[in-house]
């Protein structure tokens, strides 16, 4: 496959002439080569929307036409064309000097970007190709030995997928074939743009989320390849905010700084992605704050650089009571004032927002989030949210890293080690309300990851080498209740930065 070569691209999704002019001015800064083809990745023109399947048609033939006239090297194309008997149609075509040859399609199903047991063969320069897509079984279906195999990968990025690519391509380093993904971001989905080339026995890999152009140019070996779950996944993380940002054309973001952990870390990432003079940061105190949350959330924003501002909220909240008092009056503290606090915060970032344009960012993590730990429009708003697709444990898994990598404790220790809490109340803990995050976590995985949801908890108590009592099978119990009555907070919530395979977004029960 000497006569190949990968491309990298961002696609940007919905923006075909913008594509058209990426691709025109990566191809042609290379050198003329009529015996190369260069390949870029899957879906490059577009990606797949269902309102602008069947209507970009005539632009999308137009593109082509221009792309095949200015070229001065050919180049292996593809784009989602229609939809046909309920499976995503996708075309392919070699383009370049002056000429557009289709060369067939593959179908894809919509539901998880997989193939429907399509392939495709061409001919170029007297040697046959195969296009095949990536699943599972890819390498078990195909017959490898033919070498000359190009695998295209249409699945957003997990960390789970992004193993599995690893593994599948390295357990095959024997054979010759180069693998293709789609590099880009649209409705939360990061793809990663990860290319390989086996040639040999040796494989080679591009980075992940790498630049527009050559791929020979930013290759690593597959010893040098990274695996390590929080290195991935804040790279991921990072990559998310700035394509979130430079898709819907954002330039300054506004999170609610509590002091706690979960702000701390969307604050230090998106400091870290897109510059600390484009984050500020609200710190919003009640009557039920401690001095110390108020203080950490003004070191953290020290320790990162970042504009802050302190919106004391009591007098707001009693002004509210005051308005409620008539109905209000004869009922007991519940959590309903306890939520009123979370909704006055959001009001303020909302007024911030609006006023200067800063987007807001939702900091809640998916732990809270499957259980609906959360107020609906209060700490759950936001426009964006980068850590709802992270465990708790994970979220300090992943802050202990950054301070880790940056050789100092950019996220406050102080925040690390103390207990969570929403402080919507006097002395206040997460605990109170649901188990310990090392325990939920456990629970939450095991039901949602590992698709768990309808086997008998002992036996998952069991597997999780937990002990069996009635107290743990209690609150298994009460934890699946709250997982289940709270799927339209769920459906309510921001859009979500996919990083595992069971992002919230994609609803567990559907209910709704």
């Amino acid at each position: 496959m000497n006569n190949i070569q990968l491309v990298n691209l961002l696609t940007n999704p919905f923006d075909i002439e913008d594509n058209y002019n990426r691709i025109l001015n990566i191809i042609n800064k290379l050198p003329q080569k009529t015996d190369i083809l260069y390949a870029m990745p899957p879906s490059t023109l577009r990606l797949y929307h269902p309102s602008t399947i069947d209507t970009q048609n005539d632009l999308l033939n137009h593109m082509l036409d221009r792309l095949a006239k200015e070229l001065n090297n050919n180049i292996l194309l593809s784009y989602p064309a229609a939809i046909e008997n309920e499976f995503l149609k996708v075309h392919y075509y070699i383009l370049g000097n002056n000429e557009r040859q289709f060369i067939g399609s593959i179908y894809l199903n919509l539901d998880n970007n997989i193939d429907a047991n399509s392939k495709l063969k061409f001919n170029y320069k007297d040697q046959q190709y195969n296009i095949v897509t990536y699943n599972d079984d890819v390498y078990n279906n195909i017959d490898l030995r033919n070498n000359n195999i190009i695998i295209h990968d249409y699945q957003p990025f997990s960390y789970q997928h992004y193993l599995d690519v690893l593994n599948n391509t390295q357990n095959h380093r024997k054979n010759n074939f180069i693998y293709q993904s789609i590099n880009s971001f649209v409705n939360g989905k990061l793809y990663c743009g990860l290319s390989a080339n086996s040639f040999d026995g040796s494989i080679k890999y591009s980075k992940l989320f790498a630049d527009d152009g050559l791929i020979n140019n930013d290759i690593c070996e597959a010893k040098d390849i990274e695996y390590d779950f929080d290195s991935v996944i804040h790279e991921s993380l990072i990559v998310g905010i700035r394509r979130f940002m430079e898709l819907n054309k954002f330039t300054n973001i506004v999170i609610g700084l509590s002091g706690g952990i979960d702000s701390a870390l969307v604050a230090a990432l998106a400091a870290e992605s897109i510059g600390a003079d484009h984050i500020v940061g609200l710190i919003m105190p009640s009557m039920y704050s401690t001095q110390s949350s108020v203080d950490d959330a003004i070191l953290l924003a020290n320790n990162l650089g970042i504009e802050y501002h302190i919106l004391p909220i009591t007098s707001m909240y009693d002004k509210t009571l005051e308005i409620l008092n008539p109905v209000f009056a004869k009922t007991d503290f519940s959590i309903a004032e306890e939520n009123i606090q979370a909704r006055i915060r959001m009001l303020l970032l909302m007024a911030y927002s609006n006023k200067f344009g800063h987007v807001v960012l939702n900091t809640s993590n998916k732990s809270e989030l499957s259980v609906g730990y959360g107020t609906l429009y209060g700490d759950l708003a936001g426009a964006f949210s980068l850590i709802g697709d992270l465990y708790k444990t994970q979220v300090y898994s992943i802050s202990k890293y950054i301070n880790k990598l940056h050789n100092k404790d950019i996220i406050p220790l102080s925040i690390i080690s103390k207990a969570p809490s929403a402080e919507l109340h006097p002395g206040q803990k997460d605990e109170d309300s649901i188990p310990a995050y090392d325990l939920l976590d456990k629970m939450l995985y095991a039901w949602i990851e590992d698709n768990k949801w309808n086997e008998p908890i002992e036996k998952i108590l069991k597997e999780l080498k937990i002990d069996i009592s009635d107290e743990k099978i209690r609150i298994f119990e009460s934890v699946k209740y709250m997982i289940e009555n709270n799927e339209f907070k769920r459906h309510l919530f921001a859009p979500i930065l996919r990083l595992s395979h069971k992002p919230l977004n994609e609803i567990i029960l559907g209910k709704y």
